[in-house]
């Protein structure tokens, strides 16, 4: 049987300093040209220091047993219940003077760097700890963190003292919590000593802790008492919400333009409108709010507004109008928005419960009137008809992501263009080309009487018919 002890303790990292020292430390200028020679000495110096601190553990004791062949040609082999390994804890000397009694005061103060968990867009939580001693000498002094699963221990960072952190599983505990075991000060955290560190957790964006997020806190120390005002133990509650992403956009087959002629009030033409919402990162309960203006003043704007319906929503409430003066809002306004801020709106209210990746989709139909047109006082623009959608969901529990540091929930327009424009009226165009192609033709006759263009032609046809005549000769004389 071969026994073999083996410190539990790292190879040393040592780093290397160079410095270099020159006798004379300067050339002087006299020598500078070379005419007189003088020696310069230079000492090379490296300077190692060790990097990694002391670890203080214990002793590994690890056997390996090979039996030998007895005279009956049998090996003897070493029972499964036999340990191979033993851990024998190298301790340090606890001095607790003349009483032989060390009462530590240990004071445990424990907090999160933020107030909240956002699972989805917060990458990382930090864990403050304090440990102040307030009594005797304490021993091994000890720090241990139970968080559930959905955190991982990533970095510490301390403050003040000397910390070393190492993770470890509580198998026997409920869900296996990790645990982050720190030793602080070891071996021994002096009366009046503090320690400030902090442990950076990591959060999987996929993780369910329901409404928050409980740390247990425990301090310990190889001392056999402790004072009855230590605070040796802290429970930390952190509320969580969860980031949710969800897609509304105007869908194909909504109507994007109809048009009308002024004048006309008592037109309608038929408009489609398409939602289609999308829930991209966790199952929900939502609500899809859709706002469509019905009425501008008094005059409707959808003809069947009274019974206008959202298959898979109800209807809720009217929402009246903000600005109520419409001569205003339109004047010098070519392409005004029709949307809640000036006409009457409904509200329809969509509640489902969506699956990680599912698709909802509404549709709002019916007729546009051509007699609100009257109430804008335009008789040529452009207008913008804007049905409106958002969400609402549990604010206590889920956060919208986005970009944006309000993080609110978007705001989706569907608008058709609705143009009103002039029927042109060519009865004026008719008689001004009338008149204007008469003029045209009276200063073109001038032109040519004045040119001679009338007279030359005449000439020219009298002078033809003499030559006929020349060309004949005299009539013959009758015999007699």
């Amino acid at each position: 049987m071969k026994e073999v002890v083996k410190p539990d303790r790292s190879r040393p990292l040592v780093s290397i300093a160079t410095t270099i020292l020159f006798q004379p430390s300067i050339i002087p200028t006299s020598i500078s040209d070379c005419a007189d020679f003088e020696r310069v000495t230079a000492t090379v110096c490296f300077n190692m220091a060790k990097v990694t601190k002391d670890k203080f553990t214990g002793v590994q004791v690890a056997f390996f047993f090979d039996g030998i062949l007895t005279e009956s040609k049998l090996k003897p082999e070493l029972a499964s219940s036999s340990a191979r390994t033993i851990n024998h804890p190298l301790n340090f000397e606890i001095d607790c003077g003349a009483d032989g009694v060390c009462t530590d005061d240990i004071h445990l103060s424990v907090n999160f760097s933020g107030s909240i968990i956002e699972v989805g867009i917060t990458q990382e939580i930090g864990v403050v700890v304090t440990v102040e001693n307030r009594g005797e000498d304490s021993y091994n002094t000890r720090v241990s963190l139970s968080y559930p699963p959905g955190l991982s221990y990533r970095t510490l960072a301390t403050k003040q003292g000397r910390v070393e952190c190492s993770v470890t599983v509580d198998s026997t505990a409920e869900a296996s919590p990790e645990k982050t075991e720190c030793r602080v000060n070891r071996p021994i955290l002096r009366a009046g000593d503090k320690a400030v560190f902090v442990v950076q957790y990591g959060i999987d964006g996929h993780s369910d802790f329901r409404d928050i997020v409980t740390m247990q806190a425990q301090a310990f120390s190889n001392n056999d008492k402790h004072a009855t005002g230590s605070h040796l133990s802290k429970t930390l509650d952190i509320a969580v919400k969860y980031s949710i992403y969800v897609i509304l956009k105007r869908f194909e087959g909504t109507s994007s333009y109809i048009n009308f002629t002024a004048g006309n009030y008592h037109l309608q033409k038929p408009v489609t409108n398409h939602l289609e919402v999308t829930n991209r990162l966790r199952d929900l309960n939502l609500t899809v709010i859709i706002h469509v203006p019905v009425k501008l003043q008094d005059k409707n704007i959808w003809t069947n507004a009274d019974s206008l319906h959202i298959k898979g929503c109800t209807r809720g409430q009217e929402l009246n109008p903000i600005t109520t003066d419409l001569q205003q809002t339109f004047k010098n306004n070519k392409e005004p928005t029709l949307n809640c801020s000036i006409a009457l709106c409904l509200e329809f209210r969509c509640a489902s419960f969506m699956t990680k990746g599912s698709q909802n989709r509404y549709s709002i139909s019916g007729n546009v009137s051509s007699g609100w047109i009257e109430q804008t006082g335009l008789r040529s623009a452009l207008f913008y008809l804007v049905t409106s959608a958002t969400l609402e969901y549990d604010n206590n529990k889920y956060i919208f992501y986005s970009s944006e540091s309000s993080r609110q929930p978007p705001v989706t327009r569907i608008q058709t263009h609705v143009e009103v424009y002039e029927e042109p009226n060519l009865t004026k165009e008719i008689i001004g080309g009338g008149v204007i192609g008469l003029i045209l033709l009276a200063l073109l006759t001038a032109a040519l009487v004045k040119s001679g263009f009338f007279k030359s032609s005449y000439q020219q046809r009298l002078q033809e018919a003499g030559n006929e005549d020349q060309e004949g000769g005299e009539p013959p004389e009758a015999e007699a």
